[in-house]
């Protein structure tokens, strides 16, 4: 599973080529943002993509109510999306 923590951090300065230390550097970093597993409400260990969405999307559902969201929002966005999302994703939404 991958989930990042924190990408704000900067390895580099903006103009300066990596080099072999800074590659070295970000991979570590990278290594120790990932989170391999979850436990999920009941305790069980949560390993795999799928089954750590799962997990935090219940823990979310859970935890926080539905956000109320006005309905030009929405008309907005579907007429947006299309212009921006891929041809195949597009289709999808329709």
């Amino acid at each position: 599973m991958e989930v990042t923590l924190d990408h704000s951090a900067q390895d580099k300065m903006e103009d300066e080529d990596p080099s072999v230390f800074h590659i070295i550097k970000i991979v570590k970093r990278r290594e120790t943002r990932v989170i391999r597993q979850l436990v999920d409400m009941q305790g069980n260990n949560v390993s795999g993509h799928r089954k750590g969405l799962r997990t935090c999307t219940a823990h979310l559902r859970q935890k926080y109510e539905p956000i109320a969201v006005d309905q030009t929002c929405v008309t907005r966005l579907q007429e947006v999306i299309p212009l921006t999302c891929p041809t195949r994703y597009a289709d999808l939404l329709q």
